[in-house]
This record gives structure tokens, C-alpha cells and sequence, in this order.
């Protein structure tokens, strides 16, 4: 059973339950008022108000985009560590061919 972890935002609380690791919940807390808040500072000083479903879906939009960003570079790097992981590879496997070869020919010349 997960540990129900509790953000509050704009005077409402939300409750949600971390099925496997409550400090992954509470970093995904953390995240949500981090964005909030600065989506709050950047319309602090506007001549209109902006509304609070404004600001939650200007955070949720920010988060969504750091979420896919990331995906994107962690597919970026997965790809480059399979492509050096295949050029090293191949290169063993020459190099193990090259001596595979000179070792049969040593014992062939015994």
C-alpha cells in the first residue's frame, strides 16, 4: 500500500497516493509548486489579473514540455551509447578475429 503525499495549491488541497517510492510523490509535489510559483512571478505586476486555472494549466503545459524534452534527450543518449556500444563491438570483434587467426596459425606451425 503507497503513502498518500498532499500538495496544497492555492489554498486547495490535493491528495494523491505514491504506489512504489513517496520521495519520487514528493519530488513530483515539489515540481508542481516550483512551476506555479514561477509561473505566478511572470504575470506578478500585469494590469489583469490572471486566474488561477490560467496559472495551473501554464504550469502543467511548462511541465509537460520538460517531461517530453527530457525523453527526448535521454532517446538522444540511449541512441549515442547503442551506437558507440556497437562501433566498440565490432572493433572487439575484429580484433578477436585478427588474433583468433594468429593463434591458429601459431598452432597450425607447430
Amino acid at each position: 500500500m503507497g503513502k498518500i503525499v498532499s500538495i496544497e495549491v492555492f489554498g486547495q488541497t490535493f491528495d494523491f497516493q505514491a504506489d512504489s517510492d513517496p520521495e519520487r510523490a514528493k519530488k513530483v509535489a515539489d515540481w508542481i509548486m516550483e512551476e506555479v510559483a514561477k509561473v505566478e512571478k511572470q504575470h506578478q505586476g500585469q494590469s489583469q489579473p490572471v486566474s488561477q486555472l490560467a496559472i495551473m494549466i501554464s504550469a502543467a503545459l511548462n511541465i509537460a514540455y520538460d517531461s517530453i524534452e527530457m525523453k527526448s534527450n535521454e532517446n538522444r543518449v540511449l541512441q549515442e551509447i547503442s551506437g558507440r556500444s556497437n562501433r566498440l563491438s565490432q572493433k572487439l570483434d575484429r580484433w578477436l578475429g585478427v588474433n583468433d587467426l594468429h593463434r591458429n596459425r601459431t598452432n597450425t606451425e607447430e
